[in-house]
Formats: C-alpha cells, sequence, structure tokens
C-alpha cells in the first residue's frame, strides 16, 4: 500500500482500491481471481494483473496496460543463430522470457525464406550468426535500416556472417580478432571472457553500474569515415590491460605489441540517425495517413546497436551480473521505450580492482605464505619463551 501511495502521488492518473475477497465474491467473480494478493491493472479495455508486489512488476504491469500497442520484437534464423526456444545453456529462452514480462512478443524470422519483410517488427535481432546471410537478405536489411528501422547485431568472432563489410557501410569497423582480458581470470573466469564496467555517456549506459561479461568477444568500434548524420557512440570497454588479439593461428596467446592493439577495447557501439523524406503517391493514397499530407514533410530514426558477442545473453550468461540488464536497456532504446531502461531488477554490482601481474603475485604471497608464516613464527616464539621460564 506504501508503493502504491508514491505512485499516486507522482500521477494523479493513477487509482487503486484494495478488495476485500470475502466481502466481494461479485468482484472475485468478475476478475476471476483464484490468489489472495492479485493486483488487476485496467487502462480502458486493457488488462494486466500480477501476484507480486516488486517495484519492477508494478511499473512494467502499468506500461503494459497504458501501451497502445504491443511491440514485436523478431529473432533472425537461418544461418546457425541459436534458438529462442532452446532452453539449454546456449539458448535464448531467458531473454525471451524476460522480453515478454516486459510486454514484448518475440518471434522468429527466416528471412531466406520471406517474401517480404513484417511489417510489424518494431526491432530485428540478429543474434550471432554463423553463416554468411545471402546477398538479398542483407539488401533487406539495409532497406529496413534506410526507411527508419531498428536492429540489434550481436556478431561473434571467429565467423563469416558477411556483416563485416554490411556494418563498415555504417561506420561500424569488426575486428578480426579476440579480446584478452588477463582481469577475467582473477575473477574466476579466463582469458577470453573480458569484463567490462566502463561505460560511455548513452540512454543506454544512464545510471549503469553493474559489470558485464563477454565470453568470447571482438572488438566493434568506430571507423574514421561514417555516414552523413550517423551518430555513433562506443557503449562499454574493457580493462587498460585487456589487449585485442590480432594472431588467431598461434597456440600460445601473449601480447604482441607489433600486431595487437593494447586495451581499453570498445566492445559494443550503438548508432542512430534522423531520416527525412517526403511522401510518395502510394503513401498520399493510403487512408492511414492524414488527408491533408499531401507534399509534407515528416522525418523517423534509424536506429542500430553492434555487440561483439552473442553469448552473453544466453541462458548460462545472462543473469550474471548486469548482463541481461544491459541486453534489455538496448532493447528497450532501439524499441523508444525508454520508461523500461530503468527499472530493470538490481543486480549486485561486484567491486574490483585492477592489478597488474606482479601486484597480483606480490598480493598472494603476502596472504597466503609471510601472514601465515608470521602468525606460526609468532606463536612458537611466545610457545618457547613460557616453555623456557
Amino acid at each position: 500500500e506504501n508503493l502504491l501511495k508514491i505512485y499516486a502521488y507522482h500521477s494523479p492518473r493513477i487509482k487503486y482500491e484494495f478488495i476485500d475477497l470475502d466481502k466481494n465474491p461479485g468482484l472475485v467473480k468478475k476478475y476471476e481471481i483464484t490468489q489472495d494478493g492479485t493486483t488487476v491493472f485496467e487502462c480502458g479495455d486493457k488488462e494486466n494483473r500480477i501476484t507480486t508486489t516488486s517495484e519492477e512488476d508494478i511499473t512494467n504491469a502499468i506500461v503494459k496496460v497504458t501501451r497502445e500497442k504491443k511491440k514485436i520484437i523478431y529473432f533472425l534464423e537461418g544461418h546457425g543463430e541459436n534458438s529462442i526456444e532452446d532452453s539449454g545453456d546456449a539458448g535464448y529462452t531467458t531473454a525471451k522470457n524476460e522480453l515478454e514480462k516486459i510486454g514484448y512478443e518475440v518471434k522468429k524470422l527466416t528471412l531466406a525464406l520471406s517474401d517480404h519483410f513484417p511489417q510489424d517488427c518494431s526491432l530485428l535481432i540478429v543474434p550471432g550468426p554463423k553463416k554468411g546471410l545471402l546477398p538479398n537478405e542483407l539488401e533487406t536489411l539495409k532497406n529496413f535500416l534506410d526507411k527508419g528501422g531498428r536492429i540489434f547485431f550481436l556478431i561473434d568472432p571467429e565467423t563469416s556472417s558477411g556483416l563485416e563489410t554490411f556494418l563498415a557501410d555504417y561506420g561500424i569497423k569488426l575486428e578480426n580478432d579476440l579480446v584478452v582480458d588477463p582481469i577475467s581470470r582473477l575473477l574466476g573466469g579466463d582469458y577470453f571472457m573480458p569484463v567490462v564496467t566502463e561505460y560511455q555517456s548513452h540512454d543506454i549506459t544512464r545510471n549503469f553500474r553493474y559489470a558485464t561479461f563477454f565470453p568470447l568477444a571482438r572488438s566493434v568500434e568506430i571507423s574514421e569515415t561514417k555516414p552523413e548524420g550517423l551518430t555513433l557512440t562506443e557503449l562499454a570497454r574493457t580493462s587498460p590491460n585487456s589487449w585485442s588479439e590480432r594472431q588467431l593461428d598461434q597456440k600460445a596467446v601473449s601480447f604482441d605489441a607489433r600486431k595487437d592493439k593494447q586495451g581499453p577495447i570498445s566492445l559494443a557501439v550503438a548508432g542512430s540517425k534522423k531520416i527525412s523524406s517526403n511522401q510518395d503517391d502510394a503513401e498520399k493514397e493510403d487512408s492511414s495517413h492524414d488527408s491533408n499530407s499531401n507534399g509534407t514533410h515528416h522525418s523517423e530514426e534509424m536506429r542500430l546497436v553492434v555487440f561483439g558477442d552473442s553469448d552473453f545473453v544466453t541462458n548460462r550468461y545472462y543473469n550474471l551480473s548486469g548482463n541481461g540488464n544491459l541486453f534489455l536497456n538496448a532493447v528497450n532504446w532501439l524499441t523508444e521505450e525508454a520508461d523500461l531502461i530503468s527499472i530493470q531488477p538490481r543486480t549486485r554490482s561486484p567491486r574490483t580492482i585492477n592489478l597488474t601481474p606482479s601486484q597480483g603475485r606480490l598480493l598472494m604471497f603476502l596472504s597466503v605464505i609471510f601472514l601465515p608464516l608470521a602468525v606460526l613464527l609468532t606463536g612458537l616464539f611466545i610457545w618457547l619463551r613460557r616453555r623456557s621460564l
């Protein structure tokens, strides 16, 4: 009740009432209540209900019933991508369920078998294709973006999806590399799971203070040249101790200043561009447009986000620190659901320090050898002294 009072205080449009189930059997039957503690949210002819009392669930329920329409997210498949129906470690069922919790509808899309791009697509997610996209598929993606579409690219290293050349036209550079981060070893991972604690200023990362982990990631950087009007921002960078390993054919991984690139390394880039166009004859005849729109000028915004890894949001890693939160923030920015960006469930942010290998060895010697030895010698000295008395 105290939480609902706060909601009502901040918005006069929110009204609430507590109903005694025993005294109001008619309402119980009307709303088909089967569990005590059920909260029913109504707005017009829309309804949503929850049985929890967390701020996250209440806010998401309000957003669901006040949306004009449910937005649809498509996951691309047909190129070796992991499935949203796979509940194993490599699947995306967790990501799918979390998206549906906050009101999205999630579907699969096979471009090679589609005669046309779905008109109801609010966002297309490309989740780590392992094989190359066909030329007609790439052309479809380009047309979708250039008309104000939204695409979320998750591109793994050592794959030949053909998206490297595609994204280069949008000022985004995908290097053929692996990001190595010794800090991950200190946190229980391996060198090929870079950890990110540094985020650039952007709507996606605003007030985001969680560490994120990216198993087997490649660098994603902003090219020196980019299309006019396109705004690009690097979202996440690794620690200064990391590097971009560009000698992928060697067995032993080590930093080579002549060929590799020293960190921090960018792992994600977000871009947007205002798109303006004059309505054509077909649009003028469309009954969904205003009858007085002849020759009018309207604008849309193309948005895209590119991550150099698709594994960080699989079922195995989704709930690891802030991985899932960052994914949902990116989705909500792409779909212009800004209200959802800041209400994700809070996770504990690990407090970490970056140590060089020599500092790590010194810390190990002090804590594992020197301090226990000092305690042992002190005890032995006291025992010998007492024995001599």
